[in-house]
């Protein structure tokens, strides 16, 4: 489980001063970096079970918080699976997740694949 908090400060905001977040690792099943904030709150958590030494299965539940200038405050869901490989070249995580809000229903054909590779040298 993680949990990750930021804000900014200000009587205006740039655009380009706003906090990104969304993706692999904040909330998974929205686009890398498409959501602005001025304020935010994420709870990403995963449940895991190991099959093999270098292979594991896991659950995907995340939730996130955000005020931004444009919208008002908003609550986010994250949920899907994956699984972790760990080969020579280090950890490859394959995550299939969904991504809604409050005010939208789920639907499967905005499901988001993440995939990353984290190399130890």
């Amino acid at each position: 489980m993680r949990f990750h908090a930021q804000a900014i400060e200000s009587e205006t905001y740039l655009s380009n001063e706003l906090i990104r977040f969304g993706g692999i690792n904040s909330i998974r099943g929205f686009e890398e970096n498409s959501i602005d904030a001025s304020r935010l709150g994420v709870l990403a958590s995963e449940y895991r079970y190991q099959l093999s030494p270098n292979l594991y299965i896991h659950s995907i539940v995340d939730a996130a918080y955000f005020e931004s200038p444009l919208l008002d405050r908003q609550k986010l869901y994250g949920f899907g699976f994956g699984f972790g490989l760990r080969t020579e070249a280090g950890l490859l995580k394959f995550n299939l997740a969904n991504g809604k809000t409050e005010t939208q229903n789920f639907k499967f054909s905005e499901s988001k694949v993440h995939l990353s590779i984290t190399a130890s040298f």
